[in-house]
């Protein structure tokens, strides 16, 4: 019960922060002028949730367990276990026939995969959970980008209005929270 006792609320900065993302991530997936959820745009919102569930949860064991890395190999492990499972089950399993397609195979699974694992849980025993947060919702932003340079896809103007107020709410809170940093009790 005591470690409920030295939990803080987050600040107004960050609820604030939290709530413009969500309505830039609204934004980014919502279709056209009517700004309707299609069934893949209200994943991506489902997904978001269950992240920020997880960030939670990922703070409180990296915070308990100071060997983080298990941690990060066996979260490795599940999701691992779980794409092989689903896949196998909904799209059935095939290996990759080409150089380029392992190519692509080894750096998901080693650098975005493995390295992610590993590299945020690492981290977020020093990083308070609301600033991993935030820092993990500029991703649609990063994918939007890649998609431009890697596809040349380009985001309609309520799109760009919503990366960049991500963006800049991220900043904000960032900046409020270097500037005013709490007193520790």
């Amino acid at each position: 019960m005591k470690r409920f006792s030295k939990k803080r609320f987050p600040r107004l900065s960050t609820v604030i922060a939290t709530i413009v993302v969500v309505i830039g991530l609204y934004l980014l997936v919502a279709n056209g002028a009517g700004l309707k959820l299609n069934f893949n745009a209200l994943l991506c919102l489902a997904c978001a949730a269950i992240y920020a569930i997880y960030i939670i949860a990922s703070d409180i064991l990296s915070k308990k367990h100071l060997v983080t890395f298990s941690v990060s190999i066996w979260q490795l492990g599940v999701a691992g276990g779980e794409g092989l499972i689903f896949g196998g089950l909904l799209d059935g399993v095939t290996l990759p026939q080409t150089t380029s397609q392992w190519g692509a195979v080894l750096a998901l699974g080693l650098i975005c995969s493995a390295f992610g694992f590993v590299a945020q849980t690492q981290v977020q025993h020093y990083l308070a959970p609301d600033t991993v947060g935030l820092i993990y919702s500029l991703e649609p932003i990063f994918s939007a980008i890649f998609a431009f340079l890697t596809l040349g896809e380009v985001l309609s103007g309520q799109q760009y209005f919503g990366a960049a107020i991500i963006f800049l709410s991220v900043v904000a809170s960032e900046i409020v929270k270097a500037r005013w940093p709490r007193a520790e009790s």
